[in-house]
């Protein structure tokens, strides 16, 4: 009877170290949430290898909103100052629209890339195949 008084005890000591390791790592852990840390190794994890190693040769535009909102205005504003900073590389404008209105995004968005600076024969156009509703589940045969 002693000596299973004596497991008991010793696994109890045992646990209470656990406990005491598992709260110490927990505060750890909820102190540092509170600092700059988490926001900086993210920001390492992200950028670290960021470099370029070499110039594009295509600056790929992509959208699915309407124009004009404020994420495709923003998508168009960062892409011109990209193309500022490549020269050389074109523009693909790549979203779901008909080309040949010109009231419909792609051309829209087409418009203020000019509007930034962009030669318009620098633009390309790439555009998503619009697959019917009744067809989404239709497998391909290949």
């Amino acid at each position: 009877m002693n000596k299973r008084k004596l497991k008991n005890i010793f696994f109890l000591k045992i646990l209470r170290i656990i406990l005491m390791l598992w709260g110490i790592f927990c505060l750890l852990i909820l102190t540092t949430a509170f600092t700059t840390l988490p926001y900086w190794g993210i920001h390492w994890l992200g950028t670290s290898r960021a470099e370029l190693n070499h110039t594009p040769e295509t600056i790929i535009l992509l959208g699915g909103s309407g124009m004009p909102s404020e994420s495709n205005l923003m998508r168009c504003w960062y892409t011109a100052q990209a193309s500022a900073g490549f020269s050389g590389a074109d523009i693909l404008i790549a979203m779901p629209g008909k080309i040949s209105d010109t009231l419909d995004t792609p051309q829209l968005v087409k418009k203020e890339l000019v509007l930034r600076g962009i030669k318009p024969e620098k633009i390309f156009f790439e555009t998503l195949v619009q697959i019917p509703a009744h067809r989404h589940s239709t497998p391909l045969n290949c």
